[in-house]
């Protein structure tokens, strides 16, 4: 099922060298089972590769990310 929303940042924490960890707050109700892939647009940018979520609950959403290109590296950045 594809869903499309807007989401807050909460966090967005370095973990390791070029590793993010990020929190980000919206509807979570199409999640059924951690590692889902979701798909990040970025104004002006889509990151190209799906992200997996590692954990959620009522309202969030935390993905861990490796910066490797322009996308990742405007995430890190937010």
């Amino acid at each position: 099922m594809y869903k499309k929303g807007l989401y807050t940042i909460k966090s967005n924490k370095q973990i390791a060298n070029k590793v993010y960890e990020m929190v980000l707050e919206g509807d979570t109700s199409y999640i059924k089972e951690p590692g889902q892939f979701i798909n990040i647009e970025i104004k002006d940018l889509y990151l190209r590769r799906p992200i997996s979520i590692c954990e959620y609950g009522e309202n969030f959403i935390k993905i861990i990310f490796k910066v490797v290109g322009q996308g990742t590296e405007a995430l890190s950045k937010m």
